[in-house]
């Protein structure tokens, strides 16, 4: 029986949740191990749930709810304050600070509103000063493919591809 390419296991020993993936190579197999802390895990999901949460809510609602985004950014700096103690909070609040600065030019001119800035400081508690800007570099490059995705879901690639052929050519 082959073995499964990854496998989660708790190292009691250092007391941390550890992820091996097993990658295979044209020359051979080799393992690439990810180790966790309990405390990054729990991080880790919560952020997970509450991205799908705002999703979902931003699909249906079209608008992005204080009463996810509030509470979320209060868990991550408190998770990480846990962690780390007054550096942790300083790795949040830098984070919270960053995510404002990088949509505020966008939500002042109108490209996008407060529920979008709130959720991206949100997220800023979560992974710092440094993690947000690649938050935000990664969701810019997905982009394209979502606003298709969005186009297509309203029936409005017509219309779409009559703006952008004139603006293009």
């Amino acid at each position: 029986m082959p073995d499964a390419p990854f496998r989660f296991f708790l190292d009691l020993h250092s007391n941390q949740l550890c992820l091996e993936l097993t990658v295979v190579q044209s020359g051979g197999d080799g393992n690439v191990n990810f180790t966790m802390s309990w405390v990054d895990t729990i991080s880790a999901i919560s952020l997970t749930i509450v991205v799908i949460l705002v999703a979902i809510f931003d699909l249906r609602e079209r608008r992005i709810p204080n009463l996810i985004v509030f509470p979320a950014a209060l868990l991550g700096i408190l998770i990480n304050s846990g962690k780390a103690s007054f550096n942790g909070l300083l790795f949040s609040l830098r984070g919270l600070a960053i995510g404002f600065c990088l949509l505020l030019i966008p939500y002042l001119v109108k490209g996008m509103k407060a529920g979008d800035v709130k959720f991206l400081m949100a997220i800023g508690t979560f992974v710092g000063g440094t993690g947000i800007v690649r938050v935000l570099l990664i969701t810019l490059l997905c982009y394209p493919a979502l606003a298709f995705v969005a186009v297509m879901r309203e029936g409005k690639l017509g219309i779409t591809w009559l703006r952008f052929r004139r603006i293009l050519f």
